[in-house]
């Protein structure tokens, strides 16, 4: 858990002095210096790669949930401070692109995006949850030989009828005499 705080922090971290040094000295640069104004120009905001550094973000949100659940705080105060950074930076540091994306083409790829990296992210923590011993001497999870335990002792603690109760209404609810309010099935 430890190391997801680590690491979320140090990619906050890197991405302020990455926005700082690429697009914040760059137009300081462009705006400044009449050399470096001939030669290169400001940076263009380039759509796919912040698409891609958000899904980032969310990858690494998603990963260190089941690790250490408060991180969802601080990765959702990163990804606000990110927005905003990205904005102010947007407004004033670069030009807008050339290249014009349609939303209606690109909304179905970056969706695709989102669900591809969350399927690479949930299948390993699938894998540790019915794999793995959690840790014996720290975690919610200590007291169990495994991390799907506390779903089981809450059947057992609720009871048999309530989960009779549930498949009942899940199959009276999927039923299609319910949906036609056909009552001859009774």
């Amino acid at each position: 858990g430890m190391e997801m705080y680590r690491l979320v922090i140090i990619d906050f971290g890197i991405f302020v002095v990455a926005l700082i040094l690429s697009e914040w000295f760059r137009r300081l640069m462009v705006s400044h210096i009449r050399i470096m104004r001939e030669k290169i120009d400001l940076s263009e905001f380039n759509i796919s790669k912040e698409v891609l550094d958000l899904c980032y973000k969310q990858m690494l949100f998603w990963s260190a949930l089941f690790f250490a659940p408060l991180i969802s705080v601080v990765s959702i105060i990163q990804i606000i401070l990110m927005f905003y950074f990205k904005k102010i930076s947007a407004m004033r540091n670069v030009k807008p692109p050339e290249k014009v994306i349609l939303n209606s083409s690109s909304s179905s790829i970056i969706n695709a995006v989102f669900i591809i990296s969350l399927m690479v992210v949930f299948v390993p923590i699938g894998y540790i949850v019915f794999s793995f011993k959690p840790s014996t001497q720290c975690g919610p999870f200590r007291n169990m030989n495994h991390f799907i335990d506390p779903i089981n002792v809450l059947i057992i603690k609720t009871g048999t009828t309530l989960v009779i109760n549930l498949y009942i209404i899940t199959n009276l609810i999927a039923y299609e005499g319910v949906i036609k309010r056909d009552e001859s099935w009774w």
